[in-house]
């Protein structure tokens, strides 16, 4: 059964880990690592508006069980172009439209 499919009516694993990280964070799917955005500025040095984003991961305590949240660990920080990332989404919806392989 899929992670973010809830069970009798509980809220799935999918929507606690998105409630218990934030509006601005995105999972990755086949790890615990996760990104979490900062807000946008507009940085003197650069090509319009920057974001912040800390990629992170999540280190579960095998031996505390299931009841007790993960650690959270920073592994990098990146400052980004947010036109960057608009493009890089509206490259992946134009192919899927497409129908084209992602490259």
């Amino acid at each position: 059964m899929p992670r973010d499919k809830p069970l009798d009516g509980r809220i799935s694993f999918a929507q606690r880990e998105r409630a218990r990280r934030g509006r601005r964070a995105v999972a990755c799917d086949v790890s615990g690592r996760w990104l979490k955005f900062g807000d946008p500025f507009d940085p003197s040095f650069g090509e319009g508006d920057s974001v912040w984003v800390d990629v992170l991961t999540d280190i579960h305590d095998d031996e505390a069980g299931l009841g007790v949240p993960p650690r959270t660990r920073k592994l990098a920080t990146l400052m980004v172009r947010v036109e960057d990332l608009r493009a890089i989404v509206e490259q992946f919806d134009e192919e899927r439209r497409a129908g084209l392989p992602g490259a």
